[in-house]
C-alpha cells in the first residue's frame, strides 16, 4: 500500500534523514496500542532515495519487559516520559499518556538531564529515582522505588549475612574491649611501674 502520505514518510523524503515519530495510537488494529514510528532512508549508489523503511516500536511490549528488570517485590518500577512530560510507558496502564508532576525528577530533567533525586511514586510515596534521558528519541526515562523499601531484606540468605555481619562486629567490640582497657591502664601507671 501506498504510505507516501504519511508524516515520517514525508520527512525522511524531504531530509534523507532517519527520523522518529510523535507517540501515536496504532490504526492497524483496535488495541488502542501507544507506539512511534522509527522511518530510514534507502539510498541508491548515487546518494537518491529509492525508498523509506520504516517500523512501528511497541511501547506497551516494551514497557512490560522493562517492568520485568524491576524488581517488583521492593516496589520498584520504570516510568518513561516523553518531551511534553508524559507518561509513555508505566507499570499502570491507566496512566500511560498522563502527565508527570511538575516536580517529578523524570519530567523535571527532560532533554537532557541525568542523576538521582528524591522525588515521588504514583501512589505518593517517598522514592529514589534514578533517571537519564535518550536525546534521539526525545524520552526521559526513570527507575523509581520506595524509600521505606530501598533497605529490604528480600530473602533469608540476605538477612543471614546480615545477621552475621551484627555478630560479628559485635564480637570484635567485646575483645577488643579488654585490649583497649589495658592500654588505658598503662598510660596512667606512674613510670617504674607503680600505680597512683
Amino acid at each position: 500500500s501506498n504510505l507516501s502520505f504519511r508524516d515520517y514518510y514525508i520527512a525522511v523524503r524531504e531530509t534523507q534523514k532517519p527520523y522518529i515519530s510523535d507517540i501515536f495510537e496504532a490504526q492497524t488494529d483496535q488495541s488502542h496500542r501507544k507506539v512511534f514510528v522509527v522511518a530510514v532512508p534507502l539510498l541508491d549508489e548515487q546518494e537518491e532515495l529509492v525508498g523509506v523503511l520504516a517500523g512501528s516500536v511497541d511501547l506497551e511490549a516494551i514497557g512490560h519487559e522493562l517492568q520485568k528488570i524491576a524488581s517488583s517485590q521492593i516496589g520498584e518500577y520504570f516510568v518513561v516520559a516523553d518531551s511534553k512530560g508524559n507518561r509513555v510507558m508505566h507499570k499502570d496502564p491507566l496512566l500511560v499518556g498522563q502527565p508527570l508532576s511538575p516536580d517529578d525528577p523524570v519530567r523535571r530533567d527532560i532533554g537532557g538531564g541525568y542523576g538521582v533525586r528524591y522525588g515521588d511514586t504514583s501512589e505518593g510515596k517517598r522514592a529514589v529515582v534514578a533517571y537519564d534521558t535518550i536525546p534521539t528519541l526525545g524520552l526521559t526515562i526513570g527507575l523509581k522505588q520506595p524509600v521505606g523499601e530501598t533497605i529490604q531484606f528480600t530473602d533469608t540468605s540476605t538477612m543471614i549475612i546480615f545477621a552475621i555481619l551484627i555478630v560479628s562486629t559485635i564480637v570484635s567490640i567485646l575483645l577488643l574491649l579488654p585490649v583497649y582497657a589495658a592500654r588505658e591502664r598503662e598510660k596512667i601507671m606512674i613510670p617504674g611501674g607503680e600505680s597512683p
